[in-house]
């Protein structure tokens, strides 16, 4: 990277950021501004619009930040001045995956990374929730709930999700007195948000469906 670059961007290439991206940015930033956050959208609805979208900064200065982890990669400053983060209206991000790319890579990765920062409560998550997605629940429970018991894991939203793939786990296990627990956890750490809701609601329409199917079954064998 030139030393005289005045702002460092950053995106995957599986990101494109929309049209006329760099005037909005140079409009927006700042002297005094260390990093910028813009809308990220991590999923399309086949019509092209938005499906799911959040906050991201992975734009800085060119000097006082450093990458850390090695994956699911952020920054870390260590300027002199105090760090200030600018919101910049209209700049979005848009994330087209690969559906077909294996996994694999990740979890080794992931690993790699707690054992390199044991401390690091997102570290903790990022491969609790990768342990979900490989099956591993015994080791996802194990994991998750020791994100849940560290001093730095404050973020609310974080340890909901925390929550609701343990009760995801328990849920593969079969154990449907401990994914009901869970997930009324989940709501209560993070009321603000609509993920539990959503969780709690498809628990109690698959419930609701096994009953029918039951009593549809019941009455088959009757008749």
């Amino acid at each position: 990277m030139p030393e005289d670059a005045d702002i460092c961007v950053s995106n995957d290439l599986d990101e494109v950021f929309i049209p006329g991206w760099r005037k909005i940015l140079e409009s927006a930033w700042k002297k005094d501004q260390t990093r910028a956050r813009y809308l990220f959208t991590f999923s399309l609805n086949p019509d092209g619009t938005p499906k799911k979208q959040y906050p991201m900064e992975k734009i800085h200065k060119r000097h006082g930040y450093r990458w850390i982890h090695p994956v699911h990669e952020i920054l870390e400053y260590s300027g002199s001045e105090p760090e200030k983060s600018g919101w910049v209206t209209g700049l979005v991000l848009n994330h087209y995956p690969d559906n077909s790319k294996p996994r694999t890579q990740y979890l080794p990765l992931l690993e790699l990374s707690v054992k390199e920062n044991p401390f690091d409560d997102r570290a903790m998550f990022w491969l609790g929730r990768e342990y979900v997605f490989h099956g591993d629940y015994d080791q996802a429970i194990q994991t998750l709930s020791k994100h849940l018991s560290m001093p730095t894991a404050s973020w609310l939203e974080e340890r909901s999700a925390s929550m609701r793939f343990i009760a995801q786990a328990y849920a593969e296990k079969g154990n449907k007195r401990e994914e009901l627990v869970w997930l009324y956890r989940a709501l209560a750490e993070c009321p603000e948000v609509r993920e539990p809701y959503l969780a709690l609601a498809r628990f109690g329409y698959m419930e609701s469906q096994l009953g029918l199917k039951l009593c549809h079954g019941s009455k088959g064998a009757d008749n």
